[in-house]
C-alpha cells in the first residue's frame, strides 16, 4: 500500500504544478484505489492489516463494508464480491480456523502499535491527498463552463465541426473523401 500511495500521489503533484485535469483525475483514480484496498475486508490488504490485530476487527470491517453498500457510498459489484469473501475469511477464522504454525498470529505490543499508526497513516496520508486533490481537479460541468461548452452539447459541436471539416474539400477527393493518386504519365 505504501508503494501504491506514492505513486498515486506523482500525478497529483504533476497535476498541481501543471494544471492538468488528466493528471488530477488520474490521481483520483489511484488515490481511490489504494482506499479500497485499506477497507479492512477479507483478501484486501486492510483484512491482512485487521487479522494482523486482532481477529475480533475482521467482523468490523465486514460490518464497515456492509454499511457502504446499504449507504449507497459503494456500489459497485466488486464491493458485493469483497464483502462476500470477506465474511467467508471472518466466518473461517472464527470457525474453522486453518492449520498454522505455533504463535502465527501472536503479535506484540509494540508490533500492534506500529501496525496500527502504519495504518492510520497511510489512510490519513491518501485522505489528505484527496482533500488536495479535489480543491484543485475540476467536474466535467467546470471544465465546459471555462471552454464556453454548454454541458450536453460537446458531442454535437464536434460532430458539427468534424463535418464542416470534412466538407471542405479541394475537389481531389472522391465520393469516400480519399484523394486521388497523382496521374503518372510515361513515355
Amino acid at each position: 500500500p505504501v508503494m501504491g500511495s506514492l505513486g498515486a500521489c506523482v500525478p497529483l503533484l504533476v497535476g498541481m504544478s501543471t494544471g492538468s485535469q488528466l493528471a488530477m483525475a488520474l490521481a483520483e483514480t489511484g488515490i481511490l484505489i489504494n482506499l479500497f484496498n485499506l477497507i479492512p475486508i477479507g483478501a484486501l490488504d486492510g483484512g491482512r492489516v485487521a487479522a494482523a490485530l486482532n481477529k475480533w476487527c475482521l467482523p468490523g470491517g465486514v460490518a464497515l463494508g456492509i454499511a457502504l453498500i446499504t449507504n449507497g457510498i459503494i456500489n459497485h459489484p466488486i464491493m458485493y464480491i469483497m464483502v462476500f469473501l470477506g465474511g467467508f475469511s471472518t466466518y473461517q477464522r472464527f470457525f474453522n480456523p486453518p492449520e498454522m504454525p505455533p504463535g502465527y498470529y501472536n503479535t506484540t505490543n509494540a508490533q500492534v502499535a506500529a501496525i496500527t499508526l502504519g495504518y492510520i497513516g497511510i489512510v490519513s496520508f491518501l485522505l489528505a491527498a484527496k482533500t488536495l486533490n479535489d480543491v484543485n481537479r475540476k467536474t466535467p460541468q467546470q471544465l465546459s463552463k471555462t471552454q464556453g461548452v454548454v454541458p450536453g452539447t460537446e458531442r454535437m459541436m464536434s460532430f458539427a465541426t468534424e463535418t464542416e471539416a470534412s466538407m471542405a474539400t479541394t475537389g481531389d477527393e472522391d465520393f469516400w473523401g480519399f484523394q486521388e493518386p497523382p496521374a503518372y504519365k510515361f513515355g
